[in-house]
């Protein structure tokens, strides 16, 4: 009865679940566009640093460092 009426037990926790997984799409999404204007632009990915927020990590991590 409580289904037929969308009002389950678990119904938060669903639309909690729902939330993330919609954020996570998003989140991946750009970077997935960070990667292919670096691609298009011919520039390398890595830097000599592979640490976020330090120096000399170069295209890829300092563009996601901009977009965060």
């Amino acid at each position: 009865m409580r289904f037929s009426k969308d009002k389950t037990i678990d119904k938060n926790a669903q639309e909690q679940i729902n939330r993330d997984r919609e954020h996570q799409r998003k989140v991946l999404l750009r970077i997935i566009i960070v990667i292919k204007i670096l691609g298009k632009s011919n520039l390398a990915l890595r830097g000599k640093n592979e640490k976020i927020y330090q120096e000399s990590n170069r295209n890829f991590l300092s563009s996601i460092e901009m977009i965060a």
